[in-house]
């Protein structure tokens, strides 16, 4: 759903947000921002397909701010071990370093 000309958001069947992004510019590279969302959704932008340039310190945002919205870190880990053992993830050029 388009909030805006700047936001756009992800709702579940009973309209609550899940996942809002924003659409950003920097130098030259366009794209969308991860500002908020649940946290399974934050987790699982880990290993998503996006533009690192646009916002190339979200996995240090991720693993600076965790502790905040998520109680235990083993969920992190439990989840992406599931995903990495999906061949899917587990080929994917991300850079988590």
């Amino acid at each position: 759903m388009q909030v805006d000309e700047h936001i756009v958001r992800e709702e579940d069947d009973s309209k609550n947000t899940i996942l809002e992004k924003e659409k950003r510019t920097v130098g030259t590279q366009s794209g969308l921002i991860l500002i908020k969302g649940k946290p399974d959704r934050l987790i699982q932008h880990l290993v998503d397909e996006r533009d690192h340039s646009v916002d190339p310190n979200y996995v240090d945002d991720f693993l600076l701010t965790y502790r905040v919205f998520i109680h235990d870190p083993t969920v992190i880990f439990e989840k992406l071990m599931l995903w990495f053992a999906d061949s899917v993830y587990r080929y994917s050029e991300h850079n988590f370093a």
